[in-house]
């Protein structure tokens, strides 16, 4: 499996804000017990006790079987996390493993550590090969950038948006759809994960349209479809397909750190403008996991 290309790489330990991820420790259970160490490798007595109280033999998910892979080397590593819960402020997510292990799994089982530690919410089952001895974490964080101003959506028009000139170099049609290419220059690490609304122009958002790209309001959607419904309870005989309306929020075709392509039901003449939001995107390793306690001379 090939190692993933990480923006950023921090030992054990990343914060941004009121956001941030840590290793509280590693252990390794077995049938007749178990053993934890801390981030540097250290036996952790208490560490040990508290974990066993919940995986070990009698403990409260004792009964639960672990995802251990025979040939391999299966460690439990201990995380705290703390995301803020603002749409405001960075979110991070804990993903996956990163340094040549197969397979890992998530709990969350609320270990209590000490009365002196928080809860540690995530559980992570780490395998790897025997011969390796680190290990790490990848995890996700997004930040939202807000609201750009009104894009014209006529081609050459641009905009600045969050460190990044956005400009509309073409508009195609597709089918019944239509495609909306922007160009990005300026700032664009970390990448940007975007959306788009259409608006009319009159300013308003556009929610739904016709099968011609027109827009239309929620009530008439609804209107239009019960008396299709009438009518065809009236005269079940009747043929006629239902009207077929679209959502007016783009969709996203592709998006790289230059481009993002738009595709939309909404035709471009009906367009007075659009905006964009959404949030940066970068990811981290968090490296140096020791799967191993040191050894004692």
């Amino acid at each position: 499996m090939a190692k993933p290309v990480f923006d950023i790489k921090v030992p054990l330990r990343y914060q941004i804000k009121d956001t941030k991820i840590e290793v509280i420790g590693v252990c390794k259970i077995t049938e007749d017990g178990g053993q934890c160490w801390n981030p540097q490798g250290v036996i952790d007595k208490a560490l040990t006790s508290s974990t066993l109280a919940r995986f070990g033999k009698g403990g409260d998910l004792g009964q639960t079987p672990l995802p251990v892979v025979y040939g391999k080397k299966n460690r439990i590593v201990l995380t705290r996390i703390r995301t803020s819960t603002s749409k405001f402020e960075p979110r991070l997510q804990l993903c996956m493993a990163s340094y040549r292990e197969v397979e890992m799994h998530r709990q969350n089982p609320q270990l209590d550590l000490t009365p002196l530690n928080p809860v540690v919410r995530d559980l992570y089952y780490v395998t790897s090969e025997l011969r390796d001895t680190i290990s790490s974490l990848y995890a996700l964080v997004t930040e939202p950038v807000g609201q750009s101003p009104n894009l014209a959506l006529v081609e050459g028009a641009t905009i600045q948006f969050d460190g990044l000139q956005v400009k509309v170099v073409e508009i195609n049609p597709v089918g019944d759809s239509w495609t909306i290419e922007l160009q990005l220059t300026g700032k664009v690490k970390p990448r940007r994960r975007l959306v788009a609304t259409v608006l009319d122009s009159n300013g308003k958002t556009i929610e739904q349209v016709d099968s011609a790209g027109r827009p239309v309001t929620n009530e008439f959607v609804k209107n239009s479809l019960r008396e299709f419904q009438q009518t065809l309870t009236e005269n079940p005989d009747n043929l006629r397909p239902p009207p077929l309306f679209n959502t007016g929020k783009p969709g996203v075709d592709s998006q790289t750190d230059s481009k993002v392509i738009f595709s939309t039901y909404t035709n471009p003449k009906h367009i007075g403008s659009m905006y964009l939001a959404g949030s940066k995107v970068w990811t981290i390793e968090v490296t140096g996991i020791p799967l191993d306690p040191i050894k004692k001379r």
